[in-house]
């Protein structure tokens, strides 16, 4: 059952409820006031942990910052001794190569050698074999034509 004006009139009359309401509305403004008291506190809290927060974005940028600058350095670190290690490896590949290359040319002159020797001796053998038959064959003439001065 609601609670009008009426039935409080009635049963405290009309200064008791006249009293009533003063004493409400004094209990509301000493409310509104603690309630804007206490909001003030938190509106000057607020603006407190906005800086503080300002400067905690602050700092953490900076160490991100010095973060990131000491990543890139290491980063650069880390490629400057892949570079050393490639040079290391191109250098060694390029001594392999030039090792490689001498080693097989002077295996081609060998052989070179070898097949200048063999070609002499084959010459020379050819030329003795062709002296040879020409002289079996001169001396074959020879003997026939001894023999047919003999029959």
């Amino acid at each position: 059952m609601p609670i009008t004006t009426t039935k409080l009139k009635e049963v405290l009359g009309e200064d008791g409820l006249h009293e009533l309401l003063l004493l409400i509305e004094d209990k509301s403004i000493e409310g509104r006031q603690e309630i804007l008291s206490r909001l003030d506190i938190i509106e000057h809290d607020l603006s407190e942990l906005k800086v503080e927060f300002r400067e905690f974005r602050r700092e953490v940028n900076e160490r991100f910052d010095r973060f990131q600058k000491d990543v890139n350095e290491r980063f650069d670190s880390i490629n400057k001794r892949f570079d050393r290690f490639q040079k290391d490896v191109n250098e060694r590949f390029d001594r392999f190569q030039n090792d490689t290359n001498e080693r097989f040319d002077r295996f081609q002159k060998d052989v070179n050698g070898r097949f200048d020797r063999m070609h002499v001796h084959m010459a020379s053998m050819i030329k003795w074999t062709v002296g040879t038959l020409i002289i079996f064959g001169t001396l074959i003439t020879i003997l026939l034509a001894i023999g047919q001065f003999i029959k």
